[in-house]
Order: structure tokens, then sequence, then C-alpha cells
């Protein structure tokens, strides 16, 4: 979390001001970006996400835990499309818009559902989905058996 002073709280609202540019109805930072894709900006010789800075600076409050984009634009730091949230709601909205990736997954949620579209039981069986995605048939059966992806809807 952090602190600003008066003079601190001005130059972040500057440097929001020239670091920005209207993309429809997002506002995006065109400063340096961290290896997220999220803006970075320094502030007390401390990198913060430029985000969040733009939700105190027009909430006049300090994020709780995570501050999420309803537009789902990593750059976007227009305060109309953020929202404090805990980090239980943030990985819930994550899941939701399917993107989530589960550790060093070779599927996505696009992939999920193709699978779960694609088979049909004696047509398009567990291997042939298996070999055409580069994963086990055991993970075939699992997703299709809604025990892994669970979070996936059609």
């Amino acid at each position: 979390m952090f602190e600003l002073t008066p003079i601190e709280f001005e130059k972040a609202r500057v440097i929001l001001l020239e670091k920005t540019e209207d993309k429809g109805d997002c506002i995006e930072w065109t400063g340096n970006l961290d290896n997220g894709g999220y803006g970075i900006l320094c502030l007390n010789k401390k990198r913060i996400k430029a985000h969040r800075v733009s939700y105190f600076l027009a909430h006049g409050e300090t994020p709780k835990e995570c501050v999420c984009h309803t537009c789902d634009n990593k750059k976007c730091v227009n305060p109309d499309h953020l929202f404090d949230a805990s980090r239980a709601i943030n990985n819930l909205d994550r899941q939701l818009k399917g993107r989530t990736r589960v550790h060093n997954s070779k599927l996505n949620a696009e992939k999920v559902r193709a699978i779960r579209a694609a088979y049909v039981p004696g047509v398009v069986g567990f291997q042939r989905l298996a070999t055409k995605y580069e994963v086990g048939r055991n993970t075939i059966r699992l997703i299709i058996r809604n025990r892994i992806w669970k979070f996936i809807h059609a």
C-alpha cells in the first residue's frame, strides 16, 4: 500500500495526465509497463501500478488488496473502469472471464471449451482429443468429467 503527501499527490496527477491517451472508453497508460503488461510509475522511490494510483486519486483511499478492471485492459487507468476488490473476487473475476491459466498448462479456457464441445463418445474420444491438444488422455477425461477446469463453462 502507499500514502501520498500533497506534493506527491499532485505529482501523481500530473504524471497520469502526461502519460495517458484516450482509446475509446479506456484511458490507456503510455509510460513504462511491468512484466505483466500493467502501467507502472515511480513515487516515493517505489514502483506503483498506474491503475492503483488512478484509483487512489479518484477515490481518495488506498485500495484494500486489488484494483480490478471492468474493461480487462491492463493499460487502462480510467477510474470508471476500476474497482477495489479482494484477492478472492479478483481471482473469480479472472476465472469467469476465462483469463485464468492453470500453472504451466498447455490449455486455456478457449481450448477447454473446444475440447468439451468436440467430445462425442464413440466418435471423437479421449485419445483423439489428447493427441490434437498435446496433452494426456487422462487430462481430457478429467476435463470432460468436469474434475479439472471446473470454472470454465460453455
